[in-house]
């Protein structure tokens, strides 16, 4: 976009007609030398010939998606479909391998992301990497948004393979709120509290005298469960895309998650604002989870651990109930 710029020297006395036509010829110079170098580090990066390991970045707009002014999809808007790259490598830890390099026999994939961070989940069978970014609705507004990419993990030891990409709204707190589990993809998100400067007909609330609109908060946080269904391959309905099928809303209105654990048929999520709700959430209907159980204590629990089958351990933060303040270590036996 630089080189684009019309505030450089090189386009100081062109109109708009003749800077459009210059711009034009340098983005094709830009975008081919561009595009060449990008084949060229992702077959290395492949470690092949190709970039057949490169999971398509065409699932990203699958599912009919709007799109805007620009030609590209509503759905992704995080700085766009290739704002980043993210490679998966296995190899087998147990095999003989040059003691004198010590070198190991690796097989890379890799994707583009929309998403210029991350956090991982793994499980035996898929890694799952999530990104922050934001959903643009159809009347223009914003939300944020978490979006994923799974990969499949093999058992002979190939190259991990492209399972599917979805979204949910909200953001997660780590890898402690995802989990997958018989094929249902569960993760917990935090829509945070949203501000925007709202016009005002009152002077005195007035940000500037150029702007007038009062800075206010126009939604509370909020939290959610969304369960997901990975994409069955080889079916009629398959698209790479994950299929929400249940979303739990409104756990901890005007809080955030502070800690999140799944343990098979279970899930335990905390919240914090100024007391500390641990929601319980039954999994014996993977389509259909309930929330079973609701606890108020004071403080908060930053990390969750199942001890046996019927105790749950939490270490966080006791604070002060009526103003959240945090005064001191708290370990819990649930």
């Amino acid at each position: 976009s630089r080189a684009l710029d019309n505030k450089r020297d090189v386009y100081d006395d062109l109109n708009r007609e003749k800077y459009v036509a210059a711009a034009t010829e340098k983005a094709k110079e830009v975008l081919h030398r561009f595009s060449t170098q990008m084949v060229e580090e992702l077959v290395t990066n492949s470690g092949g010939k190709d970039c057949s390991a490169v999971i398509r970045v065409a699932l990203y707009a699958s599912g009919g998606a709007d799109v805007n002014r620009d030609g590209l999809p509503d759905t992704i808007t995080s700085g766009g479909i290739l704002r980043s790259y993210i490679q998966t490598f296995s190899f087998d830890i147990s095999a003989g391998h040059d003691t004198e390099s010590l070198g190991l026999d690796t097989k890379a994939a890799g994707s583009f992301f929309p998403s210029g961070s991350s956090e991982v989940y793994a499980s035996k069978d898929v890694i799952i990497a999530a990104g922050r970014g934001y959903h643009r609705h159809p009347e223009g507004s914003w939300s944020q948004s978490t979006y994923f990419l799974a990969y499949k993990l093999q058992a002979d030891g190939s190259a991990p393979s492209g399972l599917s990409i979805g979204s949910a709204p909200g953001y997660v707190l780590n890898q402690f709120s995802m989990d997958e589990y018989k094929g249902y993809f569960r993760v917990a998100t935090t829509e945070r509290a949203r501000w925007a400067c709202v016009e005002s007909s009152d002077p005195s609330v007035w940000r500037s005298s150029w702007t007038r609109c009062k800075w206010r908060r126009v939604s509370e946080s909020k939290s959610q469960l969304v369960v997901m269904k990975f994409p069955e391959s080889g079916t009629s309905e398959y698209s790479g895309e994950m299929k929400t099928i249940k979303v739990i809303r409104d756990l901890g209105v005007t809080e955030e998650i502070k800690s999140a654990r799944f343990f098979d048929d279970k899930a335990y999520i905390v919240t914090f604002r100024q007391t500390d709700p641990l929601y319980t959430i039954d999994f014996k209907d993977p389509e259909n989870p309930e929330v079973t159980d609701e606890l108020k204590i004071t403080g908060f629990s930053s990390y969750l651990h199942p001890v046996g089958n019927d105790r749950l351990l939490a270490i966080g933060k006791e604070a002060d109930e009526k103003t959240g303040r945090v005064t001191g270590f708290q370990i819990t036996l649930f």
